[in-house]
């Protein structure tokens, strides 16, 4: 039986997908400056893991905090052998980001839990560290990301009105539900971004971003072909010597 809380509530939420669906050029320009912001923001490795601490936040060689953090993030892969940051993958959580980054490593390790995944892990895991190169991803991880918080500061106090039967009513956008606002703008930053390992990758626009990545990530692949065809080679050779 639905109780009238839950008929407001459904209500609700159909009242903001409309509002998003009739504004979407205008969150276009909010989606514009959280992705500056992410660029701007400070670029983060992924270092020192371990079974206890998980992995430690490094910039400048210095360790920060990362307990607490709710908001977008997007994970890179520095190659090797271009130096180019590949865009990995692109998330949200209300929880802490430090859980899904850890998520990542332990799936790129083969660590996982059976109940939990993560793509863009499984991605590092099949393609490197399966074949033994878990070196190609181990110290190559970066990370921005934009707080929740600061997702609300860019929307400021922007408020956008529906009409009904009960007349015109106005809401702010920065106060619908954390989770609605987080997946709104993570959908906007993966057509941005173009990371090559979300699971709706084919749903963005920015096509050249999205072949460079992939461009760049697959010379890494080529890299570890050619050398595993290489070490299969000497061993052969070893083989028949002996």
């Amino acid at each position: 039986m639905i109780t009238l809380q839950d008929f407001k509530e459904q209500n609700e939420e159909l009242i903001q997908e409309e509002i998003i669906y009739r504004n979407a050029e205008q969150l276009e320009i909010f989606s514009d400056k959280i992705h500056k912001q992410i660029l701007s923001n400070k670029l983060y490795e992924l270092d020192k893991f371990s079974g206890t601490q998980g992995f430690q936040l490094i910039h400048n060689g210095r360790s920060y905090i990362k307990h607490n953090i709710q908001g977008i993030y997007v994970i890179y892969l520095k190659s090797i052998i271009t130096g180019q940051h590949i865009c990995l993958y692109v998330g949200e959580t209300d929880n802490e980001i430090d859980q899904r980054l850890g998520r990542l490593i332990k799936q790129a390790k083969g660590e996982q839990h059976p109940t939990e995944s993560h793509s863009g892990g499984q991605l590092l895991f099949d393609k490197f560290t399966s074949k033994g190169r878990q070196d190609i991803w181990e110290k190559n991880l970066r990370v921005q990301f934009i707080t929740l918080d600061d997702v609300k500061i860019n929307l400021g106090g922007t408020a956008y009105s529906i009409t009904n039967l009960e007349g015109t009513e106005y809401r702010v956008i920065r106060e619908f539900p954390n989770k609605r606002l987080l997946h709104l703008f993570e959908n906007k930053m993966i057509n941005r971004f173009a990371p090559i390992s979300n699971k709706n990758c084919q749903s963005y626009n920015n096509h050249n971003e999205y072949e460079k990545n992939w461009k760049s990530f697959n010379e890494l692949c080529d890299l570890v072909e050619s050398n595993l065809k290489k070490t299969n080679l000497k061993e052969k050779k070893f083989n028949i010597v002996k």
